[in-house]
């Protein structure tokens, strides 16, 4: 009786670290470390099938640890909605990117235009 209860404890206990490791990215367990500088958030036109309105986030981001994966996050929100989005990057140590994300869909009307970033590890 002892065994069986062993052997699904087992299993179960298996799987739980199968389940985090496929939901773990490069990221995860890279040693690169993200710093963000320089942030801003602006509304914009774009050109993409003739001219769009939207807004753009944009900063510096440099990796103060050892070469890997960064994830990058980034939200941006306003009186029409919240939208996310996220990258992986691979930088080397030392090394800084300028990193901008666009956001269309925002209207010319929306107010209140706020973004916010932050990255991982």
């Amino acid at each position: 009786m002892k065994t069986i209860f062993y052997n699904k404890l087992l299993i179960i206990s298996l799987i739980t670290i199968a389940t985090f490791l496929i939901s773990c990215d490069n990221s995860t367990f890279s040693k690169a470390k993200g710093e963000i500088s320089n942030f801003e958030v602006k509304d914009d036109i774009f050109l993409s099938d003739g001219l769009d309105y939207g807004a753009k986030i944009s900063f510096n981001l440099k990796n103060t640890g050892e070469s890997g994966e960064i994830k990058v996050n980034v939200k941006l929100s306003c009186s029409e909605g919240v939208w996310k989005r996220q990258q992986i990057l691979h930088l080397k140590s030392g090394e800084i990117r300028k990193v901008s994300f666009i956001f269309k869909e925002p209207s010319i009307d929306a107010t209140n235009i706020e973004g916010m970033a932050n990255v991982s590890p």
